[in-house]
């Protein structure tokens, strides 16, 4: 009687865990209407019940299963009693704030002292010379005229010479100003760089083309004046294209941004400066002469680097050292 009941007992319990592991196997997940679009689908269980094709394999399972997401830790949070769900999202705190503009602008001009003491420099003379030209007083703007503008009147016929190379500095439009302070940004430091592994400063690179790309303009355009850091900026540019020839530049033409080899933007350049000097002259408002003495110097100088006609060992280079030196001994 007792080995009857114990039988029963047995086959009962085995018969509730088989009707309980059917019922676990084919229980259905409750999927509220609209979100079939959803790309996981949850399924009860430890696995999937599709298997993916092993000659396509996924780089992510298609289903996620309930014990993946336990496992994981998801933090889905349902919005409502519907079938919405939402993240924690950042809208919520509070963003911080940039620094101060003059705080950015300093640390700028600090970390360029350091890195080009040339460079700070001139750009420095380039921002106060702006802003002496538009105080617009009379005597002050007369002395820029005299003294920060080349021209055959000036240099030659009153012979302030200094003149070719104060005029690199002086600008009167914000516009040429911006333009020439990003060319010199963009392409001083990479040369500076490049000489610098030879010994050389920059500062004599700079006087160069402010000599030549001076020079030029005056041989070529006799009634013409002239001022800007272009013949500078030009000169530096094309350096920089020579030594690095497939670098990508950008430009921008009219509202047309072009980007192109550093190689082909010097030829585009030069092959403009020439013909606005054989053309224009400098009657349509641009110093084409002046582009061209600045591209003619870079390249030039680039030519006597590379072949290891400028050292610091030089007896004719003079570096401040050497100067310093002379005086001493005279």
């Amino acid at each position: 009687m007792v080995g009857k009941m114990g039988l029963q007992l047995v086959r009962l319990i085995v018969t509730l865990a088989l009707i309980r592991s059917a019922a676990r196997s084919t229980d259905a997940i409750s999927i509220p209407e609209g979100s079939l679009a959803r790309r996981d689908v949850f399924v009860r269980g430890g696995s999937s019940p599709i298997e993916p094709n092993p000659n396509y394999p996924h780089e992510t399972p298609p289903f996620t299963t309930l014990g993946q997401l336990e496992d994981d830790g998801y933090q889905l949070q349902k919005k409502s009693a519907g079938s919405h769900y939402t993240y924690q999202d950042n809208l919520s705190g509070k963003s911080r704030r940039p620094r101060p503009l003059s705080e950015v602008v300093v640390e700028f001009f600090l970390s360029l002292r350091k890195l080009s003491p040339t460079l700070y420099y001139l750009s420095l003379s380039v921002i106060a010379t702006f802003l002496f030209w538009q105080l617009q007083m009379p005597q002050l703007v007369r002395m820029l005229q005299n003294h920060f503008i080349c021209s055959r009147h000036n240099v030659i016929r009153h012979g302030r010479v200094h003149a070719v190379f104060l005029s690199a500095i002086s600008h009167a439009s914000l516009v040429h100003m911006l333009l020439n302070l990003y060319g010199l940004l963009t392409f001083g430091p990479s040369v500076r760089k490049s000489i610098a592994r030879a010994g050389l400063p920059l500062w004599p690179f700079v006087f160069g083309a402010c000599l030549s790309s001076s020079a030029v303009f005056l041989a070529l355009c006799p009634q013409g004046a002239c001022f800007g850091l272009s013949g500078v900026t030009l000169a530096l540019l094309a350096f920089y294209a020579r030594a690095n020839p497939s670098n990508i530049l950008g430009f921008m033409v009219g509202f047309i941004p072009i980007r192109m080899p550093a190689e082909y933007a010097l030829t585009g350049i030069l092959v403009m400066s020439l013909f606005g000097v054989l053309t224009k002259g400098s009657r349509d408002g641009v110093a084409h002469a002046t582009h061209l003495g600045g591209l003619i110097f870079g390249v030039t100088y680039f030519e006597l680097f590379v072949r290891g006609w400028l050292t610091s060992n030089r007896p004719w280079f003079f570096r401040w050292n050497n100067l310093n030196l002379l005086s001493t001994k005279s």
